[in-house]
């Protein structure tokens, strides 16, 4: 049976598995490479402090993906462009998963219509508001 691990083990896992996400690499390479489960891997960032590093780590490897796209579409030739494409826009997609606040598509609602709200009391208020943020209509 395998001795638990110590804070120190578990924290030199952490950031060798950070540096690696930060450098693009994905889970399973980083299982493989470290030879643990990708289960295993997430189970140690899950909680604090660790998933903020974790974090981090993917905002950062997003960065290096920006640089990927760039590189790549200003190496696009007429003979390569649709292969370049499906690289660029997959790059983008993961980017945008890593990076949703940064690099992700933006998603704007828009409202009609006219809610009076000059005649209702507090409760009343927040049980509209309430329903308008789960989708209910008027």
């Amino acid at each position: 049976m395998n001795r638990p691990l110590t804070d120190d083990q578990i924290r030199e896992r952490v950031d060798l598995l950070c540096e690696l996400v930060a450098e693009g690499q994905t889970l399973r390479q980083i299982a493989a490479q470290m030879g643990l489960s990708v289960g295993t891997l997430l189970g140690h960032v899950s909680e604090q402090p660790y998933s903020n590093q974790y974090a981090r780590a993917r905002e950062a490897a997003s960065d290096l993906f920006e640089a990927d796209i760039i590189t790549e579409a200003e190496a696009v030739t007429p003979e390569n462009a649709a292969a370049a494409r499906v690289k660029i826009d997959a790059l983008k997609w993961v980017a945008g998963k890593r990076a949703p606040k940064k690099y992700g598509e933006r998603i704007q609602q828009e409202h009609s219509g006219i809610i009076q709200i000059q005649d209702m009391t507090d409760d009343e208020l927040d049980r509209r508001i309430a329903q308008l943020v789960s989708g209910g209509e008027g």
